[in-house]
Parts: C-alpha cells; structure tokens; sequence
C-alpha cells in the first residue's frame, strides 16, 4: 500500500509573510519560521506545519457554521450594495467541495483509493476519535495519524491558495454584516413563496 500522498513542491509554493505569524514553534522542518529551504532546490518554500494551521482554522470555522443557525439569512453590505446571503452556508459548501476535490486529485494507493477521504469525513468532520477510525477503516494507528497528517496538509494547501478567494476564515468573507434574519423572516424564502 503507497500512502505517500504528500503533493510535490511546486514553484508557486513560495512562502507567505504571515508564515511566521501561523508557524508552529515546535516545528523541527521550520524551527518556527514558516519556511524552510530544501537541499536539492534553492529557495525557501512554506512549510508544511503552516499548511496544517491553516487547515485547522478553517475546519474551527466550518465547525463554528455548522453549529449556527441553520437557514439563517444575513443582510450584507458589500461593495456600498445592500444584499441578502448565507455565508455560514456558503462557507460550508465550499469547504466540503473544496476538500473532496483537493484529496480526489493527490489520492494515491493501490487498495485504499479512498482513504485520504475517509479519513477526512470520519474524524474531521464527524469528529470520530482515533481508535473508532481505525476500527472502522481497518487500518492501524501510524496508517491513521500519516493520513491525518498528509490530509491537513493538502487540505491547508488548497484552502491558502484557492483563487479567486482563498477559504482561510480572513480572507473568505469581505462584506460587513448589517443584520441577521432569522429564518422564518427569510425575504429570500418568502419571496420565493410569494409572501413578502
């Protein structure tokens, strides 16, 4: 079995500014820095350990949307236009699209084709614990937390680099929020039912 889902370097991986600002300080690739240089090609590229903060970020978030109201109609002003929009849901449905294509493209392995995503559904999203995972996935412990590993990293990777906005909670939603309708005030719905 390949589980080698680790995605090449590639030329436009050049480090951030704010990698130093999301590095892990316990990091032995970056020291804490963010970036690290690689011994057969010269420059400095982001390290891995700021591609898995920015994962985890984005899944607090996308836990944080799951957990609002659901259906909730938010009155945005964006651009000096007034609109109506659901960013919890939209956030939602991009990360879930997001992750399924970015592991459908570096999944690699013989008999477990969809590991990386099984993975990424039972114990990002659903919260499974280690062991239950392993369990169910029948797969053993240092199998589970590579793929845990390799999974952040991709997943961190395409959220930062997602164009034309990246997933990462700061630069998703660039609109300021003047009010929040519940959603049995909901002037989309209802004017879709024809009850404004």
């Amino acid at each position: 079995m390949n589980i080698n889902l680790r995605p090449a370097q590639t030329v436009l991986d050049t480090p951030t500014v704010s990698a130093l600002a999301m590095a892990d300080g316990r990091c032995t690739q970056c020291n804490g820095l963010g970036t690290r240089t690689l011994r057969k090609r010269a420059g400095a590229f982001t390290c891995r350990c700021v591609y898995r903060k920015v994962f985890r970020a984005c899944l607090a978030k996308y836990r944080e949307c799951r957990g609002s109201q659901p259906g909730a109609v938010v009155l945005l002003l964006v651009g000096g236009q007034p609109s109506y929009g659901r960013p919890e849901e939209d956030y939602l449905a991009d990360f879930d699209l997001v992750a399924r294509r970015a592991l459908a493209a570096y999944e690699r392995g013989e008999d477990q084709d969809d590991l990386p995503l099984q993975v990424f559904r039972l114990h990002h999203v659903q919260g499974c614990q280690w062991s239950e995972a392993c369990r169910r996935l029948g797969i053993d412990r240092g199998t589970f937390f590579h793929t845990v590993y390799a999974v952040e990293e991709i997943l961190g990777r395409a959220f930062l680099t997602l164009q034309p906005y990246i997933l990462f909670p700061r630069g998703y939603f660039t609109g300021r929020v003047i009010d929040r309708l519940p959603a049995l005030h909901n002037p989309i719905w209802n004017a879709r039912e024809g009850k404004l």
